[in-house]
């Protein structure tokens, strides 16, 4: 039975540059890869449960000012996507390594760590496979969301595959309303800056989209969250910021 030869050409990311971001926002530089226990917000030791979900973090190290900046990625779950089947594990992250399992299209791998090009995974068994072999895609992510003068709403369209939560931060000055359209998917929750869930009622928009308001009576960062509790899950809502004064005579028109 012959060896499957992955591709030995580099394959950056795809989530550590603007490719799993919308088309308006520029590449970014390629992320440096970690392997970690740790909280990459805090640098605090994770839970020994969330050891191996966490395990794989992509840190940006650019300090541009972007519409859209990625803070961090986990990766901790992928598919096998590939058509060649049965799909070989290797002992090690090398075309040439010893084969250690087989596994079918369409199961789900959890993953421990990984290179430019390859998985390490610990289930269905241990062993190495190629990236592009399996469909992935951030299973936590935290973005930031810079609105401002220069740019005042935005798109923001992704997918998760398997479980997972992305979570988008936007900072709201006093004197600005946050609006939050649902346009494809599941509904957004936001999460106060005390970070408790708001449970505000969805509204109905002009266009027939899900509509969610949001009045700060101070400065403080809002995080919009979207959950999946699927094994596939695109979504995309629009974040726009409107001085209060302007939204007081949209309503009164």
């Amino acid at each position: 039975m012959a060896q499957h030869q992955p591709q030995e050409e580099d394959r950056a990311s795809s989530y550590t540059t603007s490719s799993n971001i919308s088309s308006s926002v520029e590449s970014k530089p390629t992320a440096n890869w970690v392997a970690t226990n740790t909280n990459p917000q805090t640098g605090s030791l994770l839970p020994p449960h969330l050891h191996e979900n966490w395990s794989e973090v992509a840190l940006n190290p650019s300090k541009e000012t972007q519409v859209r900046d990625l803070e961090y990625c986990v990766i901790s779950m992928a598919q096998l996507s590939t058509n060649k089947s049965p799909l070989y594990v290797l002992s090690s992250p090398r075309k040439d390594g010893a084969i250690v399992g087989e596994l079918e299209t369409g199961r789900w791998l959890s993953i421990m760590n990984a290179t430019d090009q390859w998985f390490e995974i610990i289930d269905p068994t241990k062993g190495w496979v190629h990236r592009s072999d399996v469909d992935s895609s951030c299973n936590e992510k935290v973005e930031r969301v810079n609105l401002g003068s220069h740019q005042s709403s935005i798109r923001i369209k992704d997918r998760m595959v398997g479980v997972g939560v992305h979570r988008y931060i936007v900072h709201l000055p006093p004197g600005k309303t946050l609006n939050l359209k649902n346009l494809e998917g599941t509904i957004p929750r936001v999460v106060d800056p005390r970070g408790e869930l708001l449970t505000q009622s969805w509204e109905t928009s002009e266009e027939g989209f899900p509509e969610w308001i949001v009045q700060p009576m101070e400065s403080a960062d809002y995080t919009i969250e979207v959950v999946s509790h699927d094994s596939e899950l695109e979504y995309s809502f629009s974040v726009e910021i409107t001085p209060l004064q302007e939204y007081a005579q949209i309503l009164s028109r």
